[in-house]
């Protein structure tokens, strides 16, 4: 959860301290029900507890920007504020970017933190290499064999390998492409390129690859994740203490259904591992 905490922590931190609990309780209840069937029944299924949430998401913001923390920097207000290059954001804006920021934050250390383990164990060749690397960093995207096997791990498996959103007020005109009606579900797939490098795990090819090429955390474009940096430090830095101090063994590698996620699979048994100190 760290990169999801870090992410949405500079706003949560202007909020009063039970409102500050309550965000964060609310937040991960909103996450939960991101990829569960779309059945709103309320708080009796998992989709309508996320929908109760978002509203008292919106209310805790709505109270932030209404009436600040005077003693506590509050960056919701200031994202409310209007300035001389445009207009504040409103409560909605505010809140999705919230949301945005927790999803792309769990679901990054969730889901690579495993696959990223498992390629370890299927290609031990570069396990000496990460462990000689050192801990400390001046730049996350500095060239390393570190570096390289995690996006490499990333490529193959993107944490977020799609973007969903939905225009309840008003079609989508995109040109000669057609309209996506009011209300429509639509989704910008990152994975058709990385998918096409083909399905062999080779890090090296990120030495000659273009960064560009990179589409995970929306690609090298200045819309890119806002968390980018924290997860990719989080990961090199996993990886190379994982190497460098410890023996490990995932005991089953066999993929099977996620049931609270069935977009994607997960591993038996959560990925155990059987680790022992070097």
């Amino acid at each position: 959860d760290l990169a999801a905490r870090v992410s949405v922590l500079p706003i949560a931190a202007g909020l009063e301290d039970a409102d500050q609990r309550r965000f964060q309780t609310l937040l991960d209840t909103a996450v939960l029900g991101l990829y569960a069937f779309p059945i709103n029944l309320g708080r009796f299924s998992a989709h309508g507890r996320a929908l109760i949430a978002r509203r008292d998401i919106d209310e805790i913001i709505s109270k932030a920007m209404a009436g600040p923390n005077q003693h506590r920097q509050n960056i919701v207000a200031d994202l409310a504020k209007d300035s001389k290059d445009g207009h504040g954001f409103t409560k909605e804006e505010i809140s999705d970017t919230l949301f945005s920021l927790l999803v792309a934050g769990k679901m990054t250390t969730s889901e690579a933190f495993p696959f990223l383990l498992v390629q370890l164990c299927k290609h031990p060749s570069w396990i000496p290499r990460i462990a000689a690397e050192n801990l400390e960093m001046t730049n996350p995207e500095e060239n390393s064999a570190t570096l390289r096997v995690v996006r490499e791990a990333l490529r193959l498996k993107p944490p977020a390998g799609a973007f969903r959103r939905v225009n309840r007020k008003e079609d989508v005109d995109l040109g000669e492409h057609g309209v996506v009606p009011m209300g429509c579900p639509m989704a910008i797939d990152l994975r058709a390129d990385l998918k096409d490098m083909g399905p062999a795990f080779d890090p090296e090819r990120w030495l000659t690859e273009a960064k560009d090429k990179f589409t995970v955390f929306g690609g090298n474009q200045p819309h890119e994740c806002i968390g980018k940096h924290v997860a990719l430090v989080e990961l090199q830095l996993f990886a190379r203490i994982l190497c460098r101090e410890y023996n490990f063994q995932v005991m089953d590698m066999t993929e099977v259904v996620n049931p609270g996620n069935p977009v994607n699979k997960t591993y038996k048994d959560g990925c155990r591992v059987k680790f022992s100190k070097q």
